[in-house]
């Protein structure tokens, strides 16, 4: 039997210059002879075939392999032809890879506007769903990623092996951004064999250790229990990296394995901007080279006393932002000698003190100088001296931080059983060039009433603001603290009566600027519409929001004291007294 397809598959060959119904018509009329000769091959049922039937059917596959491939090129040209059409396809290369890595940016650097349910597996594979979705749009952007070799700089070493390969070498020479999440890896280093947990590392360690010489970014978070966090540290430490500008090393797990920084990268790490190292020893973290350092953040553990810390960053002059953490508070600068004269950081504008003791935060302002500081962030826990005197940071601020507050017209208050809270933000609810934070929650009931008129001596005495805005909180829907701080003593918790009428007087007193006011959960309120009854009390007030627990309790109240204020000429235009949501 002879087979005819010479003469469509002479138009398959011709078909860059021929019309493409044409070509695709004598496509389909190919195929339907291919079938039919098929057919009539296979008619006789299970009778063997001969040596020529054989060829005949082998040549039948062979049109219809071309006669697909012809298609699949057809329609793919056809794709082609259309999308260069379109306004995105008619678009530059340059803006197409702009507009790829605008695309893929947030995922790539780690920062994803993502659900809350989503897990760290979900989060470090987002990249990758990212760069597959853009690459696959048409061919020719496909073409443009590939050819873009920062698209593929950032990688995650949650990802599989052959991904975190194929990105590095898609990259070219471009310098290296990695993080590590090791949740985002939980299945793996599952396992109660030290030994073969540690194993699995050796392929990251491997990667680290031949791509170290470009890697620009190194970010590395321990979440998982059982780690074997120091079997990684020691295979990384001792590395040149002399591209590296961010190192970041994590470990948010109970069993936190102290870690040494000495000889850091073997002291090789001369572009090193921000470097922040929780779970670490600060001994011996003296590097010439931390003098290039912008940004330092250090996590000091329980046994460690910041001493260490403090001679680290005597040796970081340029700091721009510097915090300075403890696991949970603990007097860890007993030892510091006091006396000599302070290091003037004279470029660091973010100052952050976490979970220091009082006179630790107050031994930390007497080591260092800060004449150009933009903002402080403090939390910390007040102490009783042997001779009776309360040790707050509201007391103990030094002359520096007082220009802060210049021209504040915004301040925020926090009082609870527990905490007591100075804001003040250069914009409401964005950001705070003030925030003093001291937990109260050890001392009894009245120390603790001690440290809240403290803070109002702070706020209105040492940084003298006189605000139009004015909110007060006494309800705890964010507690500041997590579950490694103490509990509220048995028998202090109970603590009903925070504002008394004689802290409503002191706040109140200092608050005749005050255009608008908010309230919440500041219970009881009788002692504060008390004061309001009194109009040479906020004079200029127009707008009052309350909202507490059991606001009809103090409805027919606070309506007469509105209606009284009016009659004498200090009316509060818009009032409202309304349910505390919980």
């Amino acid at each position: 039997m002879e087979v005819q397809y010479s003469s469509s598959h002479a138009v398959a060959q011709n078909s860059g210059s021929g019309d493409v119904a044409d070509f695709a018509n004598a496509l389909i009329q190919e195929v339907d002879e291919t079938e039919r000769s098929r057919a009539l091959i296979q008619s006789n049922g299970n009778a063997p075939l001969d040596d020529e039937a054989k060829q005949t059917l082998a040549s039948l596959r062979d049109v219809q392999q071309r006669v697909n491939k012809s298609i699949t090129d057809a329609s793919a040209s056809i794709s082609r032809s259309l999308n260069s059409r379109t306004p995105l396809g008619r678009l530059p290369v340059e803006l197409l890879s702009k507009i790829a890595l605008h695309y893929t940016e947030g995922a790539r650097k780690g920062v994803v506007d993502i659900h809350e349910e989503w897990n760290e597996r979900e989060t470090a594979s987002l990249p990758l769903k990212k760069i597959i979705i853009i690459s696959h749009i048409f061919s020719r952007w496909r073409q443009v990623c590939l050819d873009s070799a920062c698209l593929w700089s950032h990688i995650d070493l949650a990802w599989n092996l052959a991904a975190v390969y194929a990105f590095a070498t898609r990259s070219k020479s471009s310098l290296l951004c990695i993080r590590f999440n090791s949740s985002a890896q939980d299945s793996l280093f599952a396992s109660d064999e030290t030994t073969e947990v540690a194993a699995r590392i050796c392929p990251h360690i491997q990667f680290l250790t031949a791509e170290i010489f470009r890697i620009e970014s190194l970010s590395i978070v321990i979440d998982s229990f059982g780690f074997p966090v120091t079997e990684l540290w020691y295979g990384i430490d001792t590395l040149r990296a002399p591209e590296l500008k961010r190192f970041i090393l994590v470990q948010n797990t109970s069993d936190r394995r102290l870690l040494s920084s000495r000889n850091l990268f073997s002291d090789h790490f001369p572009k090193l901007r921000m470097l922040r190292l929780d779970g670490f020893s600060c001994k011996r973290l003296t590097s010439p080279l931390l003098a290039c350092l912008r940004s330092l953040y250090l996590s000091v553990g329980l046994t460690e006393s910041t001493t260490d810390a403090i001679s680290a960053i005597s040796n970081a002059p340029l700091l721009e932002d510097l915090t300075l953490e403890n696991i949970r508070f603990n007097d860890i600068v007993r030892h510091l000698q006091s006396g000599g004269k302070p290091v003037k950081l004279e470029h660091c504008r973010n100052l952050a003190l976490k979970k220091l003791n009082a006179d630790s935060v107050i031994r930390l302002f007497a080591a260092f100088e800060f004449p150009v500081i933009r903002a402080i962030n403090i939390s910390s826990r007040p102490l009783v001296a042997p001779d009776g005197t309360m040790i707050s940071i509201y007391s103990s601020l030094p002359e520096s931080v007082k220009a802060l507050a210049a021209g504040a017209s915004d301040l925020q208050i926090e009082m609870h059983s527990g905490m007591v809270s100075l804001a003040v933000p250069f914009t409401p609810g964005v950001f705070s060039p003030i925030q003093l934070v001291e937990r109260v929650n050890h001392l009894h009931r009245k120390q603790r009433d001690e440290v809240r008129h403290l803070l109002l001596h702070c706020a209105f005495d040492f940084f003298v603001i006189r605000p139009e805005v004015l909110q007060v909180w006494g309800s705890d829907p964010t507690p500041e603290f997590d579950e490694n701080d103490e509990p509220v003593r048995t028998g202090m918790d109970n603590e009903n009566n925070i504002f008394t009428q004689q802290l409503w007087q002191a706040l109140l007193s200092n608050s005749s600027s005050v255009v608008e006011m908010s309230l919440w959960g500041t219970e009881p309120l009788d002692p504060f519409i008390e004061e309001l009854e009194r109009t040479d009390v906020c004079p200029a007030l127009k707008e009052l929001r309350i909202s507490i627990e059991d606001e009809e309790l103090y409805t027919e109240r606070f309506q007469a004291m509105l209606d009284l204020r009016k009659e004498r000429n200090a009316e509060i235009e818009e009032a409202c007294l309304s349910e505390l949501e919980l």
